[in-house]
This record gives C-alpha cells, structure tokens and sequence, in this order.
C-alpha cells in the first residue's frame, strides 16, 4: 500500500512541477563575454563567439 501511494505522489507532482522554461541556444553571431577577478584586480575579459562554420575530422558543424 506505502508503494501505490508513493507511486501516485509522484505521478501527481508531475503535473505540478514546472522546470526551467526553454531556451535555444544561438545559432549565428552569437558573443559570450567572460570577466573573472583575480585577487581583487579584474582580468582582461574573455571573447567567446560563435564566426562562421566549425570542422571537427572533416565534418562540417552550422
């Protein structure tokens, strides 16, 4: 009996429970900035982007 009601708790609560929404993740021109602090005294910032098409062995990634 403790199983069955535990098995329609959790049935229950994923009706309920909501999780983050969606997000897709960019597909062109896309920058991510990165700052860090070291010691106190901020650090250059990091570029992290996204300029064109990426080959990995020879296959090509959009």
């Amino acid at each position: 009996m403790k199983k069955i009601n535990i098995i329609i708790l959790l049935m229950g609560l994923q009706l309920i429970i909501n999780a983050q929404p969606y997000i897709p993740m960019p597909t062109t021109k896309a920058v991510w900035t990165i700052s860090t602090v070291s010691f106190g005294i901020p650090t250059a910032p990091y570029k992290y982007g996204m300029y064109g098409d990426t080959v990995i062995y020879n296959r090509t990634y959009k």
